[in-house]
Parts: C-alpha cells; structure tokens; sequence
C-alpha cells in the first residue's frame, strides 16, 4: 500500500489547494472510489477468507475500507473511516463492532468518548466470537475494570473461546492480543487463579507464545517449567501409588459387595470416578475385578480427589501386600 499511500496523500494535497469545496470532496471521493475497488478485490481473491468464514460477508467491505483510510495516516480522512467503521458495525460485523468500541472508549480518529457505548459494543463483538473483543473483556473481567466485578474463572474461560477464533490466531495484525491472551493463561495456570494449577500446562502456554513470538517469552522460564513439570509429574504418580495401597489394603477383605459400595471406598481413598452408575447397577453385587470390568465398560476414569477421608491414615508398606 505504500505506493498507493503516496497516490492518497497527492490527491489529498490537491483537495486541501483546490478553492472550491466540490473540487475538493471530489478528489477525496476518488480515494474511497479506489479503496471500495481495491477491497472488493482483495476479498474477491479469497485474501480475506479467515475474517469472512469467521464472521460473514455483512459489514467486512466497510470494515476493509475503514481499515485502508486509517493506513494512509492523515488526519484528513478520519472522518472516512469513522464513517465506514459505524458502517461494518451497524451491519453487525463483529470486527466493525470491536473497532467502533475502541473509538468510543480511546477517542481515537477524533471521536468522541463514550464508555457505556464502548463496553456495550465490546460486548456485541465479544459474543458474537471476536477473540479480540474476547481477550479484551476477559482482561476487564480479571482486572474488575469497566464495571465488570472480578471473576477468574470467567476471564479463563473468555480467553480459552478467544483462541478458538481464527482471526485472533491466524491474522498477523492480531499477533499482539493472541500473545497477550496466551500470556495470560500461562499465568493463570502457574497460579491456579480461575483454573486448576497446572506446571504442564503452563509450559504448554508459553511454548505456543514463542512459536507466535519467538523470543518473547525468557528462555530460563521455559526451561524452569520443564524441570517443575517433570518433579510435579513423578510427585502425582507418588501420591496416586499411596492412595492404591490403602485401596487394596481395605479391600483386601472384601469379596462381594454393591458398585455403589465399591464406589464408595475409591472416593473414601481419594479416587473419583467420571462415570456414575445408574440406580439400578448401583445395587449389583460385584467382586473387584468384576467393578474394573464395569469401569473399562463404562469409560470411566480415575482422577484424584483434592481432599479425602483417608488422607491422614498410615500408608501401607509394600511389605504388607501379597500376592
């Protein structure tokens, strides 16, 4: 556009030296003239497909032109790309949506300020799947800002469905808010602030950074995570051994009894199951190797319980257990 730029900004020479005010809105109709050619062009060549497939074809020629007057960068034509953002986004175009909430609430191209029409907005393209309205509210909702009370779990949540959307993931010019909200999980996830705390996925998070942004993230951080993803893995597989001994230590003596029973003592030793029986197969008398039979069955598996009755009880040696 640079060449294109320069052809732009002659013709806005010639409108600001003409004296008649019908010269001069004719030289500046002939920039959207062009721009309208070129975007109908572009989107025609299958350029913008990932906005398009994303969000539909209503408002994206609006929103393209809108985006084309703010590249030339003269102040002449803010008006024009004003016009045409409210355009894309009275049309419903998501991303329209998203930029006209930015006028609102930063003023920017000399619009004027109004935040409860920015955060209404926001919100318009926020639901409707724009990851970066999504990133951009998920951080109101962490940080409580805009009138939004605090709620991690929210902001995770907003964050995970703003990556789902390709035209945060895939469009360069999104490359700052994809970053930014790959960031924030990682932090989330080190922390456990609305989420589980988790070392493996942390690390997971970072490393998608750097293949956006390589060099982003310090290289020591990544390689600190490695070594605690590594520690924290063996400790889970120490703690899932102690809870199997005393599970096979009080089910020693047991020959029959209900699933639901058997159900019962795994959440007593700190398993849970993601499968419930029904209220029928929950009265079926079974050995044990008859409940991992119904497990494999079922589908059901085994996670570890944060807190559990048996916690306190001494571990089993391995001594104790026979064949």
């Amino acid at each position: 556009m640079s060449g294109r730029n320069k052809k732009y900004k002659n013709r806005k020479k010639k409108a600001e030296s003409t004296t008649g005010l019908e010269e001069a809105l004719e030289a500046l109709e002939a920039v959207e003239r062009e721009l309208l050619m070129l975007v109908r062009k572009s989107i025609k060549s299958g350029k913008e497909d990932v906005t398009k497939n994303a969000y539909g074809e209503a408002g994206l020629e609006e929103y393209l032109v809108a985006s084309q007057f703010v590249n030339i960068k003269e102040d002449i034509f803010d008006e024009w790309a004003r016009k045409y953002y409210h355009k894309s986004s009275d049309m419903g175009n998501p991303v329209g949506q998203f930029s006209v909430a930015v006028l609102y609430l930063k003023g920017t191209l000399g619009h004027p300020m109004d935040d409860v029409l920015g955060v209404e907005l926001m919100g318009k393209a926020s639901k409707a799947g724009n990851g970066v309205a999504l990133f951009t509210e998920g951080m109101w909702v962490l940080e409580g800002k805009y009138g939004k009370q605090k709620d991690p779990v929210k902001a995770n949540k907003m964050f995970h469905k703003a990556l789902k959307d390709p035209v945060l993931s895939q469009l360069k010019q999104n490359k700052s808010p994809h970053v930014g909200c790959l960031i924030s999980l990682a932090h989330m996830r080190l922390s456990g602030l609305g989420c589980s705390k988790s070392y493996t996925a942390a690390l997971k998070h970072f490393k998608a950074v750097e293949e956006v942004e390589p060099g982003k993230v310090n290289e020591m951080v990544i390689k600190r995570l490695e070594v605690l993803e590594a520690i924290s893995g063996v400790e889970l597989q120490r703690e899932a051994d102690i809870r199997n001994r005393r599970l096979k230590e009080m089910s020693r003596s047991i020959q029959f009894q209900s699933l639901g029973d058997w159900i019962l003592l795994y959440q007593h030793c700190g398993f849970e199951l993601s499968v419930e029986p029904s209220t029928e197969e929950g009265h079926d008398r079974l050995t044990h190797h008859q409940l991992l039979e119904w497990m494999g069955r079922a589908g059901a598996i085994l996670t570890l319980s944060e807190d559990y009755p048996a916690m306190g009880d001494a571990v089993p040696c391995l001594g104790c257990e026979r064949p």
